[in-house]
């Protein structure tokens, strides 16, 4: 299994090296997910490349300033699994504490809570205040909130809280789902 794991996260990540470079690619692929332990083959959500809305709807442009707004306060806090003040939190506790700053809307404390929160959406349609999931290890999630323009905040456990690219090759190729909690 750890070889065709292996085989698939190659494969992987030079289709996003295309995916990159392309604006209609599409790619159905294979990804684990972990279930008790175990790993099941499962399909992969189809990942599309953003075309750019750069004229946002009133709404999302005022999402997207308050949650701006909520960034520029946690910007540069250093990650720490389980934080959830400003010497030190995690992707979840960031997100709560966003959007509740934001948007006063209350979300559950984990990845596995939050991902169950809101309504699916494809990774094309993606809007201001969606909140985007990865599956960085094999029984680890890790959480954002988009931004538009391809971007995302996130506590990094590298570089803190910090706004990323989404179709960065380490990102796009963990990508695992998108939720809209803000309508």
């Amino acid at each position: 299994m750890h070889l065709l794991r292996t085989l698939i996260e190659q494969i992987s990540y030079y289709m996003s090296l295309r995916l990159l470079t392309s604006v209609f690619v599409l790619i159905s692929g294979i990804c684990f997910a972990p279930f008790s332990g175990a790993y099941l083959l499962q399909p992969r959500i189809e990942k599309t490349h953003l075309i750019y809305n750069h004229h946002l709807p009133a709404a999302s442009t005022e999402v997207k300033s308050k949650i701006l707004d909520q960034y520029k306060h946690w910007q540069g806090v250093k990650y720490q699994w389980g934080g959830s003040n400003m010497r030190g939190i995690d992707c979840s506790a960031l997100m709560q504490k966003i959007f509740s700053g934001a948007l006063a809307k209350r979300l559950p404390r984990t990845t596995a809570e939050q991902i169950k929160s809101g309504s699916a959406v494809a990774i094309s349609s993606l809007k201001p205040g969606d909140l985007v999931f990865f599956q960085t290890k094999r029984t680890v999630r890790h959480v954002g909130v988009y931004i538009g323009k391809d971007k995302f905040i996130h506590a990094s456990s590298s570089h803190g809280v910090t706004i990323s690219e989404l179709h960065n090759s380490y990102w796009i190729t963990r990508f695992e789902a998108a939720r809209r909690v803000v309508i």
